[in-house]
């Protein structure tokens, strides 16, 4: 079990609590990333194939795959009273022999699903602006991570970072370049591919 702190920017503080039973983990999941393809094709490509593959996986209840995007994600669920260790061998053994995947398939990655604990909610507000209280917020984080018996820790409420890049007349100027070629430049060399599961 994973204990969970989420901090967040919220217009009303509140103090929530809530546990749940502590179970053992029982499923496994198995991603597969396939930059560039349909769902559609996902699933007959991928999906199909781990789905027959764990026929010959014992003591499994319950196998699901989800076709998405560049990204294919199975959740393989153990029966009751199974050998998790065992069962997530003899899993990665079966996809690692899984010899007619695309070409352009990436190594599959198999890992075992724990449960989050979700422990409590702690907001943050103050009379700063946002990226102030979104770093104050980090700094917070980065103190409980540290502090010890917080294992996970979730920031909610903010948007995602920017970059902002200014450039100089003077320096385009010199070096012969438009705004354009600086796009096109940033462009090519910034792939927006999807990332698959961590």
């Amino acid at each position: 079990m994973i204990g969970v702190l989420v901090i967040g920017a919220f217009s009303l503080p509140t103090l929530q609590r809530e546990t749940f039973p502590r179970v053992d983990p029982s499923r496994i999941e198995v991603s597969v990333r396939y930059p560039g393809t349909r769902a559609e094709d996902i699933k007959e490509a991928i999906c199909r194939r781990i789905e027959d593959a764990m026929d010959a996986v014992n003591e499994t209840a319950e196998v699901k795959c989800e076709a998405r995007e560049g990204l294919a994600r199975a959740e393989i669920k153990m029966e009751e009273g199974a050998d998790l260790d065992r069962f997530t061998a003899e899993i990665k053994t079966e996809i690692d022999a899984i010899t007619d995947f695309p070409e352009n398939v990436e190594k599959p990655v198999v890992k075992q699903l724990g449960l989050t604990d979700f422990v409590a909610a702690v907001a943050i507000t103050g009379p700063q602006d946002k990226p102030t209280l979104k770093a104050y917020a980090e700094a917070v984080k980065s103190r409980m991570l540290h502090w010890g018996g917080i294992t996970k820790v979730v920031i909610k409420g903010f948007s995602d970072h920017q970059i902002r890049i200014e450039l100089s007349d003077q320096a385009l100027r010199q070096f012969g370049l438009s705004v354009a070629d600086i796009a096109d430049k940033i462009r090519r060399q910034n792939l927006d591919l999807p990332a698959g599961t961590l």
